[in-house]
């Protein structure tokens, strides 16, 4: 049997229940399920707080024969942590500037933020408790989503332009981002690569799946900026990411 837990403010982990018939577990969950083997989906959940599950687990499952089975289990501690982890190439990110560097040339982003609240142009040089500096990129056209699934191949992972102002730092929704649906991703040499570095990224940081993000510059090169655990959907995606857990669930897996 598959269930999922997720952060309580993802309406969408809520659709890949309901539509798979999929069951929600809650982080306070007092339930007894008979289930010896479960097989969970952590949409979202910081590995801290599932962590703190791990005694509970036998609670909830009395008739648990092994720890149950965690589909993205090891969440990043936090945006800045994952991307100085990976080995694609990403912007320079850091704590706090030298006293050489210009803070125009960086951007102040929060170590967990949701659709880009918070992104500003950096005006100073120290450390913040809950920022850090990234290496603004001068951007080109459109930035580049790639949703990536471990256990379908990559060839079938969907990706999207996202478009914005040119005015805007961040091209979240309410500073007039939009997502546009990238048709036979696999003709372009661009969306190939950014869907490699996702393979790459997906190892890098131990996780089974995400949104991951990239900012593609004027001259065409591709940077990794950050995961998205518990990624939202817009209308023209949703129907295939349901699809891509729905192959989850079937048992279908590759190694891509």
């Amino acid at each position: 049997m598959w269930y999922i837990i997720h952060r309580p403010t993802s309406s969408y982990a809520k659709k890949i229940a309901r539509s798979l018939s999929i069951m929600k577990i809650e982080e306070n969950d007092r339930r007894t399920i008979n289930d010896p083997m479960p097989f969970i989906i952590n949409y979202g959940l910081s590995k801290s707080r599932l962590e703190a599950l791990t005694p509970r687990w036998r609670i909830i499952f009395p008739d648990l024969r092994y720890n149950p089975m965690v589909i993205n289990c090891n969440i990043p501690k936090s945006k800045y942590w994952a991307v100085n982890q990976v080995t694609v190439d990403h912007p320079i990110s850091k704590r706090k500037l030298g006293a050489d560097e210009n803070p125009s040339d960086y951007i102040i982003k929060k170590f967990h933020s949701m659709g880009g609240r918070g992104i500003r142009r950096a005006t100073t040089r120290e450390r913040m408790a809950d920022h850090y500096y990234q290496k603004f990129i001068n951007r080109g056209p459109y930035e580049i989503r790639v949703h990536a699934y471990n256990w379908i191949d990559q060839s079938e992972w969907p990706v999207q332009k996202r478009v914005g102002p040119e005015d805007q730092i961040a091209w979240n929704w309410r500073q007039g981002g939009r997502f546009i649906n990238v048709q036979a991703p696999g003709r372009y040499n661009i969306f190939k690569q950014a869907r490699s570095m996702s393979k790459q990224v997906l190892k890098d940081l131990e996780l089974d799946f995400g949104a991951i993000d990239f900012v593609v510059d004027t001259e065409g090169k591709i940077y990794f900026i950050e995961i998205n655990t518990a990624p939202g959907w817009c209308r023209i995606n949703e129907e295939r990411s349901i699809n891509a857990f729905k192959k989850l669930t079937d048992g279908v897996r590759t190694n891509g």
